[in-house]
C-alpha cells in the first residue's frame, strides 16, 4: 500500500489519530505533493545545523532558510509542523563521510537558537533524539544512563518551552524576520527586519 493508502486507513479505523509525515526534503513542490496527496495533521521535518567539529563548518544560514520553506508551506496549508532539535553528536561514527556531514553536540547557545528559532517560526512541537546506539557517539543520554552536557540544558529549555506553549499553541504565525546582529546575511525566503 502507498502511505496515502496507509493514512486513509488509520483515519477509517481511529478517526482521533494524528497522522505525521516526515519530509525528507523542503522544496515547495516536494512539500505541496506530501500534503495534498496524504493530507497529514502534522509535517515533521529536520534541518542539523552544527556539523563538523568547530562552528566554521555550521550550515546555520541554510537552517533558517530550510525553517522558511517549511513554515511557508505549513502555513498555506493550515498544517501543524514539528521540528527535529539536533540534541546528538556523530562525528565519530560518521568517519569515511566529508566532514559537513558529521554533526557535532551543540553547545548551550546553539541548542537554544535553533529551539526558539522553530517555535518563532510557528513550530508547534519538538522532537529530540534522547539517545545513540552507538557508544562512540554522544547524545542527551547513552546507553549507560549517563547524561551529556547538553542534558541539564536541554531540560532547563523544556521548562520554558512548556511555559511558552501555554500560550503558543493558540497563536497561528503571521511573520518571520531576522535580525542578523552583524553574524550573517539574511538567509533566502527569510525577510529582514527593517
Amino acid at each position: 500500500p502507498s502511505v496515502t493508502e496507509v493514512a486513509d486507513y488509520i483515519r477509517s479505523v481511529s478517526s482521533d489519530a494524528l497522522i505525521y509525515v516526515g519530509l525528507a526534503d523542503t522544496s515547495a513542490s516536494y512539500i505541496d505533493q506530501v500534503i495534498t496527496g496524504i493530507q497529514p495533521d502534522v509535517v515533521i521535518h529536520a534541518f542539523y545545523p552544527f556539523t563538523g567539529e568547530t562552528s566554521a563548518t555550521d550550515r546555520w544560514e541554510l537552517s533558517l532558510t530550510d525553517i522558511a520553506q517549511v513554515r511557508e508551506r505549513t502555513l498555506f496549508y493550515d498544517v501543524a509542523a514539528f521540528a527535529y532539535i539536533q540534541s546528538f553528536e556523530d562525528l565519530v561514527s560518521a568517519t569515511g563521510n566529508p566532514i559537513d556531514s558529521r554533526r557535532r553536540l551543540p553547545t548551550e547557545s546553539e541548542f537554544r537558537a535553533q529551539v526558539f528559532s522553530q517555535l518563532s517560526s510557528g513550530v508547534k512541537g519538538l522532537f529530540y533524539f534522547r539517545f545513540q546506539n552507538d557508544p562512540e557517539d554522544i547524545a542527551l543520554v547513552d546507553s549507560s544512563g549517563a547524561t551529556s552536557s547538553l542534558y541539564a540544558p536541554a531540560a532547563a529549555a523544556n521548562a520554558e518551552i512548556s511555559n511558552l506553549g501555554q500560550s503558543l499553541r493558540y497563536l497561528t504565525s503571521t511573520d518571520w524576520r531576522f535580525v542578523s546582529g552583524g553574524v550573517s546575511a539574511t538567509p533566502v525566503d527569510v525577510v529582514d527586519w527593517d
